[in-house]
């Protein structure tokens, strides 16, 4: 089975697609206001739409183009296709942007098929999404045949997830690609989404598509801005957000930066610490410099104000290289960038930049500073991205590698519940299933993507008969984090599925961590000081963890760091 599970569909444009209804605005409301409505009303009211007169009216059945997704797949000659419920119209699973989806081809033509959505990136955290959702998917199908019937003894439920991977405002991609991603997996309609990720565009999908539209949602995206969204409790984080990494940083800038810069041989003793925050012009360089602007940051013994006052605090801008078409220099500011960095001369560097940046500003800065200058020490700001600054870092020259591993410091994201052995199984599991990963260091993309997938089937199975409404499915998933305990992965699942489709609730374990999200949809814990092991000419290599801690629900931190990574 496993060589059909991810399949490729060719690119397809498709033509315009019908609404399946226009929600009506005046005030004298009877049944309804929309045909979601109407449907969202029980089995009686299957193929029926919203009047004028607010009424649920049968739809007249010859007036359908199709009744069943096996009609519309023969119809489109095999092209993966489906019937939708809502106007028995056919629409065609994959886009242009969408392409891809995970699932046997076998169940399109199931008609109790439920239909997710994915939108992420095309590097390496956009793989591991996408092949944690394909893990959690293949486990599920394997140990369960799919989700639970709607009632007992009836059919089970397969599972296909679409994919789309065209990144947002990149490689020639803009922001209105991003956006017809989410308005094609709306249109299916997905039952549930995981995404987006892209920082460059995740708040405008999540505003203008994916809340208006309903769909409940699971991103691993970090972007700050999501977590105050208006957005009728429908989007969750199955990661962290920045907010406790950046309350690292506050702390170790003002208490321990200094010490690692003497240590490091680039800051002389009595000399006023500089410090330069390489800021990218976009939704996460802009929300990163917020919150630690807010932070209460201090060094040299004065606010940051101050420093930048006086010339010890420098932010430098590097552009949007996600957005070249609205920021075409972006590449040019990148060059400047690292020409003001190099002849700032700081003795420590933030990088409040997106993953993408490690390659196209981290490497070349840190490959090329003058002679004579140190490396400075530097933290990476972006928790998401740990992989690919440690894939850039490594291919520099191996003695420049070597120095800069022992002054470079990350955020490590510690949800409630996170246990490490737990994520060391998933890794062995996911490169057994995908050993094109086996060299690959994991992380959280892939651990929450697969949790995320658990989350959505659980919540689903608890309904029962219920309509599979996004607020529906959003109240069940804040109902997985109090019960008996169920771990991730296949051997808890079918114990998991009996509890939730019998009414009790269950308290999931996932591999990263349990989530007990908070009042935004966030996903609670601390970020702990880490740096990355002793270069090695062959991966995995993996994060120290330096025993160093902020936790954002206390506003505190706990250990205290070393001034080098051992």
């Amino acid at each position: 089975m496993l060589k059909n599970f991810l399949r490729y569909g060719s690119a397809l444009v498709l033509s315009s697609l019908a609404v399946a209804c226009v929600a009506l605005t005046d005030g004298t409301s009877s049944q309804c206001r929309s045909q979601e409505d109407c449907l969202a009303r029980g089995p009686e009211f299957a193929n029926t739409t919203c009047t004028t007169a607010r009424v649920c009216e049968k739809i007249q059945v010859e007036s359908q183009s199709c009744s069943t997704n096996r009609e519309c797949l023969e119809r489109n000659n095999g092209v993966p296709s489906l019937c939708r419920k809502s106007d028995g119209k056919c629409t065609q699973l994959l886009s242009a942007e969408c392409g891809t989806f995970l699932g046997d081809q076998s169940v399109l033509t199931d008609d109790n098929t439920i239909f997710f959505g994915m939108t992420t990136l095309t590097n390496l955290n956009g793989v591991f999404n996408i092949n944690g959702v394909a893990l959690a998917v293949d486990e599920i199908t394997r140990t369960t045949g799919g989700l639970p019937p709607v009632q007992p003894g009836g059919p089970r439920r397969p599972i296909v997830t679409v994919v789309c991977t065209s990144d947002a405002a990149q490689n020639g991609a803009t922001l209105n690609d991003a956006i017809r991603q989410t308005q094609h997996l709306a249109s299916i309609p997905v039952t549930g989404l995981f995404g987006p990720l892209s920082s460059a565009s995740i708040l405008e999908q999540l505003t203008q598509v994916v809340i208006p539209a309903g769909i409940p949602t699971m991103t691993t995206g970090v972007q700050v801005g999501v977590s105050n969204l208006a957005d009728n409790d429908l989007v969750f984080r199955t990661v962290m957000n920045e907010d406790s990494s950046v309350g690292l940083l506050a702390s170790w800038i003002t208490n321990h930066a200094q010490p690692a810069a003497l240590a490091a041989g680039v800051l002389l003793d009595g000399e006023p610490m500089r410090v330069a925050m390489a800021l990218s012009n976009d939704n996460f360089g802009i929300g990163y410099n917020g919150l630690f602007t807010r932070s209460g940051v201090t060094f040299n013994g004065k606010d940051l104000q101050t420093n930048l006052a006086e010339g010890t605090f420098k932010l430098v801008d590097v552009g949007d290289i996600q957005d070249v078409i609205r920021q075409p220099d972006a590449y040019q500011k990148t060059a400047s960038a690292i020409r003001q960095l190099q002849e700032y001369k700081p003795h420590v560097i933030i990088w409040a930049v997106p993953p993408q940046s490690a390659g196209a500003l981290f490497g070349p800065a840190n490959r090329t500073w003058p002679v004579g200058t140190e490396v400075p020490v530097q933290f990476w700001g972006s928790s998401g991205g740990n992989a690919l600054a440690q894939a850039a870092m490594f291919a520099l020259p191996a003695a420049v590698a070597e120095k800069l591993r022992t002054r470079f410091f990350v955020p490590f994201n510690l949800p409630v519940g996170f246990v490490q052995e737990d994520a060391n199984t998933f890794d062995a599991t996911l490169k057994l299933f995908r050993p094109e990963l086996a060299t690959s260091v994991i992380g959280d993309k892939a651990w929450a993507a697969y949790d995320a997938m658990y989350l959505f089937a659980y919540a689903i199975a608890s309904l029962g008969p219920e309509p599979l409404t996004g607020a529906n499915i959003s109240k069940a998933v804040r109902k997985l984090g109090v019960g008996e305990v169920v771990k991730w992965g296949p051997t808890d699942l079918a114990r998991g599925m009996a509890l939730v489709t019998s009414g009790q609730t269950i308290d999931y374990h996932g591999v990263f961590g349990t989530y007990h999200f908070d009042a935004n949809g966030d996903h609670p814990g601390s970020a702990e000081l880490s740096c990355f092991n002793a270069t090695t000419a062959t991966p995995p290599r993996t994060l120290k963890r330096l025993g160093y801690a902020y936790n954002d629900a206390s506003k505190s931190t706990t250990g205290a760091p070393p001034t080098a990574c051992p």
